[in-house]
């Protein structure tokens, strides 16, 4: 969203839907965001204890102060790259399946597709990557059977 009028459309989307729906997506954001969004949003859900928050913030300055390794970095990228696609997964298990079947079928497939290129790029995370596309088939499996 590069416009004022985009990130006004955004927010009026936003406030369409209900606040369940929002708790759920925020919740999502800590399960495997990179650290810093993760710390943000952890803050955000934190924000009426304020000495919570300064403790998250400490952490994250501990951490940039430390830095990471050669190795952390690679590994990373790794893990981003499984990220990204999870994100991709639940953008399709949580947005499209429940109000159109066929389609999400159709971007599992697709998914399913990229399945090689996105695993030679998530080389540090081979793991994760055996983890999300065995999620794929499943929810291919069980979006099929409906």
């Amino acid at each position: 969203m590069d416009t004022e009028e985009e990130l006004a459309g955004a927010l009026a989307a936003l406030q369409c839907r209900s606040p369940e729906e929002l708790a759920a997506f925020i919740v999502s954001l800590l399960c495997g965001a990179p650290p810093g969004v993760q710390s943000y949003t952890e803050a955000f859900i934190a924000a009426a204890d304020s000495s919570k928050v300064a403790t998250l913030v400490r952490r994250e300055i501990s951490a940039l102060r430390v830095g990471e390794r050669e190795y952390d970095v690679r590994h990373r990228r790794g893990a981003e790259i499984v990220a990204r696609a999870g994100y991709a997964l639940g953008t399709i298990e949580r947005v499209v399946l429940p109000s159109d079947g066929a389609l999400a079928r159709e971007l599992l497939g697709e998914l399913l597709d990229a399945e090689q290129q996105i695993a030679e790029q998530a080389c540090e995370d081979d793991y994760g990557a055996e983890e999300l596309f065995a999620r794929v088939r499943s929810l291919l499996s069980v979006s099929t059977e409906r």
